[in-house]
């Protein structure tokens, strides 16, 4: 799960911890093993290496967060094709986990329900937050990534082609206007559920039976 929601000006006070709070006052035991920036894979390590629980809830973040070989990434193919190999890693890495049963909620990238099928124990709860939460009003056809691109931009080689330097401020200002108009979901860095928006994810994993 999310890092607890903190006190955005600077300070590390936890004003909220999202929906580990919501399942706390539910009665629920939870172990919140989040850190700031972890990759897809390793959060899969921390399953891995962590004790049992009847279910697992991850915020799938940006499968290029795990890439090590930036210098072949010089098109905007290339970057979607290492992206869907990176991710279709980790859900085979999780479905190897076969007696857990893992939730997958999108976060910064969207879940591929289709390919996240090919595996028993996985299940989509939400494909995308971002979608969800502005009902719509946010849709990404490119890629299904939703990137920061400060952080991803500082990675790619010096001559990548300007077309996927295009797309990704593309991307950005995409997400940049939508958020403008749904703040109430978000917090202040205009990526993460606020507690309102971790509310509506308590709900939806109520609605669905998958906790009760």
């Amino acid at each position: 799960m999310p890092d607890p929601l903190r006190n955005w000006s600077g300070t590390q006070v936890i004003l909220h911890r999202g929906l580990e709070q919501y399942l706390l006052d539910d009665g629920h035991s939870v172990t919140n093993t989040s850190g700031g920036g972890d990759s897809n894979m390793r959060t899969y390590d921390k399953i891995l290496n962590s004790k049992e629980h009847d279910i697992y809830i991850i915020f799938q973040t940006i499968s290029l967060r795990d890439n090590h070989e930036w210098n072949t990434i010089l098109t905007w193919k290339n970057l979607i094709a290492r992206n869907k190999k990176l991710q279709k890693t980790f859900y085979k890495r999780l479905g190897s986990l076969a007696s857990n049963k893992i939730y997958l909620l999108g976060g910064l990238e969207k879940v591929d329900k289709d390919e996240v099928a090919k595996y028993p124990n996985l299940v989509t709860v939400v494909e995308s937050i971002p979608e969800w939460l502005t009902n719509g009003d946010y849709i990404n056809r490119e890629g299904s990534l939703l990137t920061d691109i400060n952080n991803l931009g500082d990675n790619l080689p010096k001559d990548v082609e300007l077309e996927l330097l295009d797309k990704l401020i593309e991307l950005d200002n995409q997400w940049k206007s939508t958020v403008s108009f749904n703040r109430q979901y978000f917090q202040p860095d205009g990526f993460h559920p606020n507690k309102e928006g971790h509310y509506r994810i308590y709900q939806e994993l109520k609605l669905q039976q998958i906790i009760n």
